[in-house]
């Protein structure tokens, strides 16, 4: 899904309703209804008597917000609307929905003065939802007067023992929609339905923190329209990964799913070579070996049956030998991909041997973790390979493995992204809140999914295990990544959903994994890759 400017949306906007015909009213009610449904969904389990505080400026952000307040009103669910501006500023299909709410008898009040501020302060303390729909993505600049006051009294609402969620309409008011900073004050959403595509300002900068969970609702904005927009990124949607998936034939066996090596593991580190080949397991390769120094391969067997093992040389210390070479790489001749690093330590003649593989691999190689540390002394090693890479540093592996200062790396962290794939030829999946996919071409993708539960030693091994376990079935380097990131952080958000974000750890993302391939390949059938 292409992630747009405002103009750009401002445009499709306007093409919509003035060269196709769609009413604007229909394109707003839509727009209302998607947020309704993410209200409902967040006063799941429903407390008893909910409240449903709306804010509304006079545009036409203010205009969804005020169907937003029609719609829930007609469930039966209690709301109360503050309009920032006098009934009379409206205009157009934002005037027209003040008509249709008022005709219901809905609560609405005008917010023209400081005195209008108290009333709601009070109603905010009492909410069990705030709908935020006080600017829209064009908004520019600082906010200042009584939007200001407002976006302030969200933020700063009363916390009592369940405090209210804050759901906003396009994107949290006070944002800049195309450069994701904020001059001044900024609602902070814990959910932004946002219309039609992707803005880019949700995505950089301050964006991703005040933006919270991101989804996107379908206004039916036509396809061809959509198709002439030209964006240089990616959201990564569903949609975009159903289609790369196949059914499995009957006839079918595990060596049609792949056949993957993953060299990882050092003294104390066992966990995650287990987690990494369980992550590839789980998204469907047929066989799966991990080669770990020798003393500690009865180790990985006693906690983790479904995978096999490669006992390889090891140093003096445990880790991985130099001598581990030659085993690795006679192994990775049957292989569909490897994947080198999960707790593989910072022995220097292991980096030796990390070099040595990324330069001879012969198979699709992902490096992660500390295969990344010692390959930030070896950069040298990445222009000399002989099959395919893909690289997933955190941010603190980035700078190490890039040479860069970090305000080089945060100041613009997807040009960063860019240019180390472009120079290296290789795909890099640059992680945090919004994962960056780039590749050495075409459009940089942006992950929407996941959340701060996932923040626990093991997750990337997961990842890595995830990316690699696609590539061994046949997916090339960007959608073999794209798939990995995408089903790793729907699985941390259905383990969120399930048990709460306090307390995640890694086998509760593992365990959800299943049950987000299903979502996204519904039916009887397995998913089963390209080869």
């Amino acid at each position: 899904m292409k992630i747009v400017t405002p103009d750009q949306m401002r445009e499709l906007d306007r093409a919509t309703i003035e060269d196709r015909g769609v009413p604007g009213l229909t394109l707003m009610e839509r727009a209302g209804a998607a947020v309704a449904g993410a209200a409902r969904e967040l006063l799941s389990p429903a407390p008893a008597d909910p409240l449903v505080v709306i804010l509304a400026g006079k545009g036409n952000n203010g205009g969804d917000g005020l169907v937003v307040a029609r719609l829930l009103d007609g469930l039966g669910i209690r709301t109360r609307t503050f309009l920032l501006a006098r009934g009379r500023e409206l205009r157009g299909d934002a005037a027209a929905n003040r008509v249709r709410l008022l005709r219901c008898r809905c609560p609405l009040v005008e917010v023209t003065g400081e005195e209008d501020l108290t009333g709601l302060a009070d109603s905010l303390a009492g909410a069990d939802l705030i709908v935020d729909g006080i600017f829209g993505t064009g908004f520019q600049g600082e906010a200042r007067g009584l939007p200001a006051r407002a976006i302030g009294l969200i933020n700063r609402v009363p916390r009592g023992a369940v405090p209210p969620r804050v759901l906003a309409i396009d994107i949290p008011s006070g944002l800049d929609g195309a450069s994701g900073e904020a001059a001044g004050e900024a609602v902070r959403a814990d959910w932004t339905v946002t219309m039609g595509l992707v803005k880019t300002g949700m995505v950089r900068g301050q964006g991703l923190e005040l933006c919270g969970r991101i989804t996107v609702a379908d206004l039916g904005f036509p396809g061809d329209l959509v198709s002439e927009i030209e964006s240089d990124r990616e959201a990564i949607t569903p949609a975009d990964l159903r289609c790369l998936l196949r059914p499995r034939s009957p006839t079918s066996h595990k060596g049609d799913y792949g056949r993957l090596l993953i060299v990882a593991g050092s003294p104390g580190m066992t966990g995650a070579a287990a987690l990494a080949a369980a992550a590839a397991l789980r998204a469907g390769t047929g066989l799966v070996t991990v080669g770990v120094p020798a003393g500690l391969a009865p180790v990985l067997e006693g906690i983790f049956v479904e995978a096999m093992t490669l006992p390889l040389p090891e140093n003096p210390d445990g880790t991985l030998s130099p001598e581990a070479r030659g085993p690795i790489l006679e192994f990775c001749r049957g292989a569909g991909a490897a994947a080198l690093g999960p707790g593989l330590s910072r022995n220097r003649a292991t980096g030796r041997l990390v070099g040595e593989l990324v330069r001879k691999c012969p198979v699709p190689l992902i490096v992660d973790a500390d295969g990344l540390n010692l390959l930030a002394r070896r950069r040298r090693a990445l222009r000399k390979t002989r099959s395919s890479l893909i690289l997933t540093p955190h941010p603190g592996e980035m700078l190490r493995l890039a040479g860069l200062e970090r305000e080089e790396l945060f100041s613009d962290r997807e040009e960063a992204a860019r240019n180390f794939a472009r120079d290296y030829n290789l795909t890099l999946v640059l992680k945090g809140a919004g994962t960056l996919v780039a590749g050495p071409s075409g459009p940089l993708w942006i992950n929407l999914n996941g959340n701060p539960g996932m923040a626990a030693g093991g997750s990337g091994d997961l990842l890595t295990g995830l990316i690699a376990g696609f590539r061994a079935q046949g997916f090339d380097d960007p959608d073999a990544a794209r798939l990995g990131v995408f089903v790793h952080g729907a699985a941390g958000d259905r383990a969120a959903r399930l048990r709460g974000m306090a307390g995640m750890i890694p086998s509760d993302l593992l365990e959800e994994i299943p049950a987000v391939l299903r979502r996204l390949f519904p039916g009887d059938r397995l998913p089963g890759g390209r080869g």
